[in-house]
C-alpha cells in the first residue's frame, strides 16, 4: 500500500543563512526540484479527482 504524501514530505527547506551559502547553480537545482515535486503532487491530486468521476460516467454509459 502506498502512503499518502504531502508537499511537506518532499520539501527541502533552508534557513536564510543556509540559503545564502548556496551558489546560483545550487539554488537553481533546488528550485527545479521543488517545481518538479509540486507538478508531480498536483498531477496525482488531479488524477484522484478525475478518476472517480470518470469511473462513474463510464458505468452509466454501459
Amino acid at each position: 500500500m502506498i502512503d499518502s504524501l504531502a508537499f511537506e514530505d518532499v520539501a527541502v527547506n533552508f534557513t536564510w543563512e543556509e540559503w545564502l551559502l548556496l551558489d546560483s547553480s545550487q539554488k537553481k537545482l533546488h528550485r527545479d526540484m521543488m517545481l518538479e515535486s509540486i507538478r508531480n503532487l498536483a498531477s496525482v491530486w488531479y488524477k484522484s479527482l478525475v478518476s472517480p468521476q470518470h469511473m462513474e460516467s463510464s458505468k452509466t454509459q454501459d
